[in-house]
């Protein structure tokens, strides 16, 4: 039987609010962004939420394999 592993999942929805919440306070200087903030509007922006995703991904994974 599958389940969800709610405490990855949470985990993934906070690294991204994380990243969101950072991304619309430095959004000017880090990104450069013309638009609003969004993870889309900007290369850099995409490629930082990216790398929070996968070192949060690691991080489950690692906690999971142990």
């Amino acid at each position: 039987m599958r389940y969800t592993h709610w405490k990855a999942v949470t985990l993934g929805a906070a690294t991204f609010m994380a990243a969101h919440l950072v991304r619309t306070l430095a959004w000017q200087p880090w990104f450069h962004g013309s638009y609003d903030p969004w993870f889309l509007n900007s290369g850099r922006a995409m490629a930082f939420t990216v790398a929070l995703l996968a070192v949060a991904g690691a991080m489950v994974s690692a906690r999971e394999s142990a």
